[in-house]
């Protein structure tokens, strides 16, 4: 009666196991390449300039479906610049950005230093994502921001910017983003140089067959101890 007691519990987990719902994420990655003077990147949004308060539609990369998301400048607008070395693609967040995402960007249209504008994106679903932005040019001695998660007021900005120079190279930023939450950026003017591109991509989701291994490694596990205790 004891082994027929064990035997139905085991498959009762099993059953509830195979019974829960695959975990499927539809977190976006999107590839933002911001200004075109040096051309499109291929497989990236290429951005010629963002109007104030006018959004703009982006592409989830990742195939997870996640196709509502869109980008709004607020507070000011963003036009291009000219090119500018390196002139070699780069690697950021383990992401291969083209030559033309790197070399220009887009700059704050009112670049008085001390002034900022916010970039605002909406729809992203929940999840954990690294936000990366970058600017090619290496001629710049500094470029800062301020990355955040808030509600669509802008909630939660930090004091103090969060991303460290990223002239001539990259920051990354990791961010948790909960159901209904907007994911912000604030460009801080210094008069030179401005936002080559940004990165937004999903990361710690796990992928839906490491749920069913896991499932099946536990079934085998219980499996396994009735049969030691017949």
């Amino acid at each position: 009666m004891k082994v027929i007691r064990q035997t139905w519990l085991a498959a009762l987990l099993v059953a509830s196991l195979i019974a829960l719902p695959v975990a499927k994420s539809s977190a976006a990655q999107v590839l933002l390449d911001f200004g075109i003077l040096s051309g499109a990147a291929a497989d990236w949004d290429a951005i010629e300039s963002l109007v104030q308060d006018t959004s703009v539609p982006v592409t989830d990369r990742s195939g997870g479906g996640d196709d509502d998301v869109t980008i709004t400048a607020m507070d000011d607008g963003f036009n291009p610049n000219n090119p500018a070395p390196p002139g070699v693609p780069a690697l950021y967040d383990g992401i291969t950005v083209p030559v033309e995402a790197v070399d220009d960007y887009l700059f704050k249209i009112t670049d008085t230093a001390g002034t900022s504008a916010r970039l605002r994106f909406d729809n992203l679903d929940a999840g954990s994502y690294n936000i990366t932005v970058f600017e090619g040019r290496t001629t710049d001695a500094n470029q800062v921001a301020k990355i955040w998660v808030g509600d669509a007021s802008g909630s939660g900005e930090p004091a103090d910017e969060n991303t460290g120079t990223f002239a001539g190279g990259s920051a990354t930023v990791q961010l948790d983003i909960t159901a209904g939450q907007t994911l912000w950026y604030r460009h801080l003017e210094d008069n030179s140089g401005g936002i080559s591109g940004m990165i937004i991509n999903p990361v710690g989701v796990p992928e839906p067959s490491s749920f069913v291994l896991a499932a099946l490694a536990l079934a085998g596990l219980v499996f396994n101890v009735v049969r030691r205790r017949k």
